[in-house]
């Protein structure tokens, strides 16, 4: 499901520093909210892959819902439900906003999994 591209639009952007916490669609949406551990650095290196301008890699990356993890150190989540199913946002059903947020989540683990050796 490629439409997810209408409901998080690329480039995210990374909060402005020294803020490190959220990243936004490119229509001003929030889309992650990193860990408070999580350092600028590592989380933009992660933005920039989503967005397709770098390659950063998580060999352990693994995901539970929309929460995404190192091995078992929680990095990120995926946000945006509230666009997607409030009566202010898109105002779809679960059913469709799932499907959306899915096909985003999956997105994103895909451009940070890495390779498989």
């Amino acid at each position: 499901m490629k439409d997810f591209k209408k409901y998080f639009p690329l480039p995210l952007k990374l909060d402005e520093p020294p803020y490190s916490s959220y990243a936004w669609t490119n229509k001003g949406d929030m889309a992650l909210t990193f860990d408070d551990d999580v350092m600028r650095e590592e989380a933009l290196a992660i933005v920039d892959t989503i967005n397709g301008e770098a390659n950063e890699t998580i060999p352990n990356l693994k995901f539970d819902g929309v929460d995404f993890f190192d091995g078992d150190t929680y990095i990120f989540c995926i946000r945006g439900w509230g666009n997607l199913t409030g009566i202010g946002g898109h105002n779809f059903s679960h059913e469709r906003a799932e499907k959306i947020q899915d096909a985003f989540r999956d997105y994103v683990y895909e451009q940070l999994k890495g390779k498989d050796e």
